[in-house]
C-alpha cells in the first residue's frame, strides 16, 4: 500500500443509528459508515489508519472474503463498502447484485492489478488507484457517498434520464439545487429536456452531449463534408474538394413536413424498406419519436444531433438542390489558369529586370540558390496557411456552410415549403 501509516486511533466497530434507522451523527457532523473488505491484515491496518484521519468516517466492520462481506453488508446497511480487488469470492457481478439490493450503499473498488480492474468494469463502483494518497482515498469515499445520495434523491426520475443528470452534475454544468428547482417545475406533459432548457439550466448542445456520453443515443454531425477521392487524403485536398456531401438523404427527410420536423426537433436522415434513422435534438422525447413513426409509417432508430444541425438539415432537404451536391466549388478553368500564368510570367520578368546586374555569370549560382530557397519557402508556407485555415474554421465555422444556409433561407422565403423538383417544374 502507498498510504502513509499513522498511529492507530480507537475505532468504533458498531453502527450508530437512530431509532428511525437514519444515520447517526457525532456532535452535529454527518457520519459516513464504512464496511471494509480487505484480505491482507497489513493493508487492512493501513486502511483503518487512513480512514481514522477523518472524524466523519467511521469503520463499522471488516471482512476477509466475499461471502462474509455480502452477509455483513446486508446486516449493517453501511453508507459505503470499500472492497480490495484481492478479496476472494468478491467480483463485479457480486457488487452489482449488492448495489441493486442495497441502493443506499455506495461502493469503492481498489484494483490490485489490471486483470481485476477488467473484472470490475461493469460494476456500479467508484475506483481508486493502488498508489492513491490519503486525501485521494478520502475524496473517493465522499464522492461515492454523494453519488449514491444523488441517485436516491432522483430515483423517481425515468431511468433513461438518471445518468444524463449525473453527468451534468459531475461536469459542474448544473448544481443539485438547480436540479431540484427544475424538477419541482417539471410537468409530465413536457419532456425533461424542455424543462431544463426553458429554465436556463443548460443549453441544447450541452444536453445532447451529456446524452451521448450516457450512451442514450450516438451523437452525429449533420453538416455537409468534403467529398474525397481517397480514403486518406492530405488536408489541402479537403479544402479544394469540388463537392460537399450531405449526410442527410433529402428524399428521406421530406417524409416529414418541414414544420412538423421543426416543432418536434427531428429529421429523417436515411430510410431502408420499412425502417429508418431519425436524428433528434432530444432523443429522450418519446412523444416526438412516436409522432414521427406515426406520420412516416416507419420503424425509426434514434440518434442525437445538435438542434441547429437538425434545423439546417431540414432547410437543405426542402429548399436545397435535392440529390445534387449541396455546394459546388468550381474547378480552375483554362481561362483562370492562363491568367495566373500571365501574372506569374510578368512577375518573373519584373524580377529579372530588377536583378539584371546580378544575373551576370559570376552571380548565377547565387541567384540559383536564392530561387531554390524561395521555392522551398513558398512550399512550406502552404502548410502554414493550411494550418491557419484549420484553426480559423474550428473557431469561426465554415463560411461556405454559412453561405449555403443563407442561400437556402433566402430560397425558403421566396418559394415557401415547396420541394425543389416541384418548384423547378
Amino acid at each position: 500500500m502507498a498510504w502513509t501509516h499513522v498511529p492507530r486511533r480507537p475505532v468504533r466497530l458498531l453502527p450508530r443509528r437512530r431509532r428511525d434507522g437514519s444515520v447517526g451523527t457525532q456532535r452535529g457532523r454527518r457520519v459516513i459508515r464504512v464496511l471494509v473488505a480487505e484480505g491482507h491484515p497489513a493493508s487492512r491496518e493501513d486502511l483503518r489508519a487512513v480512514l481514522a484521519l477523518d472524524r466523519e468516517v467511521q469503520v463499522v466492520g471488516e471482512t476477509l472474503d466475499g461471502r462474509s462481506t455480502l452477509e455483513l453488508a446486508r446486516k449493517l446497511h453501511p453508507d459505503l463498502l470499500f472492497v480490495d480487488g484481492s478479496v476472494p469470492g468478491m467480483g463485479g457481478l457480486d457488487a452489482g447484485a449488492l448495489s441493486s439490493e442495497l441502493p443506499e450503499t455506495g461502493i469503492v473498488f481498489l484494483p490490485p492489478d489490471p486483470a481485476s480492474h477488467e473484472a470490475w468494469l461493469g460494476a456500479p463502483a467508484g475506483r481508486v488507484a493502488k498508489d492513491a494518497t490519503s486525501d485521494e482515498l478520502l475524496h473517493a469515499i465522499r464522492t461515492a457517498v454523494s453519488a449514491t445520495a444523488t441517485r436516491q434523491r432522483f430515483g423517481w426520475i425515468p431511468e433513461a434520464w438518471r445518468r444524463p443528470i449525473e453527468i451534468l452534475l459531475e461536469s459542474g454544468t448544473i448544481a443539485e439545487d438547480q436540479v431540484d428547482a427544475a424538477l419541482a417545475e417539471y410537468c409530465r406533459e413536457e419532456s425533461l429536456a424542455d424543462t431544463f432548457i426553458s429554465g436556463g439550466l443548460t443549453t441544447q448542445r450541452e444536453l445532447t452531449e451529456s446524452l451521448e456520453r450516457a450512451r442514450v443515443a450516438p451523437l452525429l454531425s449533420l453538416s455537409p463534408y468534403p467529398e474525397l477521392g481517397a480514403a486518406i487524403a492530405p488536408t489541402e485536398a479537403r479544402f479544394s474538394s469540388a463537392h460537399l456531401v450531405d449526410p442527410v438523404d433529402p428524399i428521406a427527410a421530406r417524409r416529414l413536413p418541414i414544420e412538423l420536423g421543426r416543432s418536434l426537433g427531428v429529421v429523417i436522415i436515411a430510410t431502408s424498406g420499412e425502417e429508418g434513422v431519425v436524428a433528434m435534438a432530444d432523443p429522450l422525447d418519446e412523444g416526438a419519436l412516436a409522432e414521427a413513426e406515426r406520420r412516416t409509417q416507419l420503424r425509426l432508430f434514434r440518434v442525437a444531433a445538435p438542434v441547429e444541425h437538425v434545423q439546417d438539415a431540414l432547410l437543405r432537404a426542402w429548399t436545397g438542390p435535392g440529390t445534387r451536391p449541396v455546394l459546388a466549388i468550381p474547378d480552375p478553368s483554362l481561362r483562370s489558369a492562363a491568367v495566373f500564368g500571365a501574372i506569374s510570367a510578368g512577375l518573373f520578368a519584373a524580377l529579372a529586370f530588377a536583378l539584371r546586374a546580378a544575373l551576370a555569370p559570376q552571380y548565377l549560382l547565387s541567384v540559383l540558390a536564392l530561387c531554390c530557397g524561395l521555392f522551398f519557402f513558398l512550399y512550406a508556407l502552404k502548410y502554414y496557411v493550411t494550418s491557419a485555415a484549420v484553426i480559423l474554421l474550428s473557431l469561426f465555422g465554415n463560411p461556405l456552410s454559412t453561405l449555403a444556409r443563407r442561400v437556402t433561407e433566402h430560397g425558403e422565403t421566396g418559394g415557401g415549403n415547396v420541394a425543389p423538383d416541384e418548384s423547378n417544374g
